[in-house]
């Protein structure tokens, strides 16, 4: 998950807390937290990071 309006420890906990908009991340057993702070629109304001994030998740061991 790329943690943008938030970080990675805010969605987490806000799940744990029961809040609806991640609840359903508990619902994964497998799941990686990538901080990427910028806001909404990550694809405007850090592009070139987010294509890197993305490129890597995509790799295949």
């Amino acid at each position: 998950m790329i943690c943008t309006a938030f970080p990675a420890s805010a969605y987490q906990d806000y799940a744990a807390q029961g809040v609806p908009f991640p609840a359903a991340l508990l619902d994964y057993s497998d799941v990686a937290y990538i901080d990427l702070p910028t806001g909404h629109w990550p694809m405007w304001s850090q592009p070139e990071e987010l294509a890197d994030i993305i490129a890597k998740a995509s790799r295949v061991d």
